[in-house]
């Protein structure tokens, strides 16, 4: 999946089946940490330690779904997967 560059705050909210007020609450750190800009009416944008940091995290992340699928193999890592999607929802 792409990262977005930018996106507003009720997009960012519904992509993440999360309430904007509460988004607006934990975006305040990365905010702080000058790892996004923008909010209100302008987008949401990432700064280029945010990209970074995104990127760093990406890696991570593909190197714990590799761990889940080598421990529980490529099948009952599929099925933990579509399990994890239906609990997710639409």
């Amino acid at each position: 999946m792409a990262a977005l560059e930018t996106a507003t705050l009720g997009q960012l909210a519904t992509m993440l089946a999360m309430e904007r007020t509460t988004l607006l609450r934990n975006l305040a750190p990365l905010r702080r940490a000058g790892y996004i800009e923008g909010g209100g009416k302008a987008p949401l944008m990432l700064t280029s330690e945010g990209r970074e940091l995104l990127s760093t995290a990406g890696a991570a992340w593909r190197d714990a779904q590799q761990a889940v699928t080598k421990r529980l193999g490529a099948s009952r890592a599929g099925l933990l997967l579509q399990a994890l999607t239906t609990l997710a929802g639409p």
